[in-house]
C-alpha cells in the first residue's frame, strides 16, 4: 500500500494508507470507501463461537477477552477485480480511512479525538487530489458502503474540513451501499432506541467521554455536534445532477429498512430519479443484512455495482 500525508502542517496531519489498482491510463477514478470498523478489502474483525454457538474467549492478563478474526465482508476485492474486466475500465483507489486499516500513526497509534466525517471526509479528498496531479483524472466515482457512505456523501456535496475543491466538479456518480446517517450518530427520538441512548448519554456524561462501538471510531460530543449541524444531507445529496444508486437490506440488523427508507425518501422527495435497490431473501439469494455481509447477498451487490459502472462508464467514454 502507499502512503500520503494529509492536511500537512495542521491538527488534522494524518498519514492515509490506500491502493490503486486498475487501468492506470483511464481517466474515470473509482473511489472505494470501506465502513466503520473495516480496511480497504471491507475487512473487520468479528466474534470466533465455538460449535455450541457460544462466544470463544481467552485469558489475557488474568481477564477473559473475546477471540476475534478478521473476516471479508463487503468483498470490496471482488467488485474492484470484476470493474478492470470492464471494456471502459475504471482506474480503481482503496482508501483506509484514518484509524482504520493502515491509516494509523507509528506504532499503530489512533487519532483519539472525537469522531468527525468532515475531517474522515477531508483525508479522502486530499487522497482523491494527490492522485488526480499524478494521473490524468477527469471523472470520479465514489462509491462507499456504510460509514463509507457517509464519507462518500459529505465529499459530494462538499462537506469536508479540506480547503482543496477542485474534485468537485469532477464528481459524476455516487453508489451508497447500506449508508449510514447523521441520524444513527445523533438521534432525539426515542424510537430509534440504541442511536438514543447513546446520544443521550454522551450529551449528559461529563466532557470527554466517547462511546466507541468499533475500532477506530471515537463518538463524542464534537461527533454529536456536527451531526446536529449537518442536518440537511439527504436533501444536499439530492440536489447533486448526478447518477446516484442507492442499495439497503429488508433484514439488515444494524440499519433497520425503515430508518434506510426515511433517509433515502428524504433524497427522493429531492430527485425522484435516484437509483435504490431494497436486497430482501428472494433478490439477494441469501440474507440480506447489513452492508450484505454473507456472500450470496455480496454477488447481488456485486451484479448492482457492475451494472451501474458499466452504464456510467460507457457513457463517460461516448461523450
Amino acid at each position: 500500500m502507499e502512503k500520503f500525508i494529509v492536511q500537512q502542517g495542521t491538527e488534522n496531519e494524518f498519514p492515509i494508507a490506500y491502493t490503486l489498482e486498475g487501468n492506470l491510463n483511464s481517466n474515470n477514478l473509482v473511489v472505494m470507501i470501506h465502513g466503520g470498523g473495516m480496511d480497504h478489502h471491507e475487512q473487520g474483525y468479528y466474534q470466533v463461537f465455538d460449535a455450541n454457538g457460544k462466544v470463544v474467549k481467552k485469558m489475557v492478563d488474568g481477564k477473559a477477552k473475546t477471540v476475534l478474526t478478521k473476516q471479508h465482508i463487503g468483498n470490496y476485492d471482488r467488485i474492484a477485480t470484476e470493474l478492470q474486466t470492464l471494456e471502459n475500465s475504471p482506474l480503481i483507489i482503496r482508501i483506509d480511512l484514518r484509524n482504520h486499516g493502515e491509516s494509523l500513526l507509528p506504532g499503530g497509534l489512533m487519532d483519539e479525538r472525537d469522531t468527525l466525517i468532515s475531517r474522515m471526509a477531508g483525508d479522502v479528498v486530499e487522497v482523491i487530489n494527490h492522485v488526480m496531479e499524478e494521473h490524468n483524472i477527469e471523472n470520479i466515482h465514489l462509491f462507499g458502503t456504510c460509514l463509507g457512505g457517509l464519507v462518500s456523501e459529505c465529499i459530494a456535496t462538499g462537506l469536508t474540513n479540506s480547503k482543496n475543491t477542485e474534485y468537485l466538479n469532477k464528481i459524476k456518480s455516487l453508489f451508497l451501499n447500506c449508508p449510514l446517517s447523521f441520524q444513527n450518530l445523533c438521534t432525539f427520538d426515542p424510537n430509534d432506541k440504541f442511536n438514543y441512548e447513546k446520544t443521550i448519554a454522551i450529551i449528559n456524561g461529563p466532557d470527554g467521554i466517547q462511546f466507541r462501538k468499533m475500532r477506530g471510531m471515537f463518538e463524542g460530543k464534537e461527533t454529536i455536534k456536527e451531526a446536529q449541524r449537518i442536518n440537511d444531507l439527504p436533501e444536499r445529496v439530492g440536489n447533486l445532477h448526478i447518477p446516484i444508486h442507492y442499495v439497503y437490506g429488508e433484514n439488515d440488523r444494524l440499519l433497520p429498512a425503515a430508518f434506510s427508507e426515511q433517509i433515502l425518501n428524504r433524497m427522493l422527495s429531492v430527485n425522484p430519479q435516484i437509483e435504490h435497490v431494497k436486497l430482501n431473501m428472494v433478490n439477494s439469494h441469501g440474507y440480506a443484512d447489513h452492508c450484505l455481509y454473507s456472500p450470496q447477498c455480496s454477488d447481488q451487490l456485486l451484479l448492482e455495482a457492475t451494472k451501474f459502472y458499466a452504464d456510467i462508464l460507457e457513457k463517460q467514454r461516448t461523450l
